[in-house]
C-alpha cells in the first residue's frame, strides 16, 4: 500500500481536476495499486470536498 502522503497526493489531484474541469492526467505513482488504496483515496477526496464546501 502507498504511503499515507502518495493517497493524499492522489485524492488532491482528483479533486483540482474536478475544480477547474481539466483533463485528468493520472500518473502512474497516484493510480490506485489496490482496493484499500483506491477507497483511502475516495475518502480523502470525500474529506476535501467537503472541507472545501465548509469555506
Amino acid at each position: 500500500m502507498k504511503a499515507s502522503n502518495q493517497v493524499i497526493a492522489a485524492a488532491d489531484q482528483l479533486v483540482r481536476a474536478h475544480r477547474t474541469r481539466a483533463p485528468l492526467k493520472a500518473l502512474a505513482e497516484t493510480a490506485p495499486t489496490g482496493v484499500d488504496e483506491a477507497y483511502a483515496i475516495q475518502d480523502d477526496v470525500a474529506t476535501l470536498t467537503d472541507a472545501a464546501g465548509r469555506e
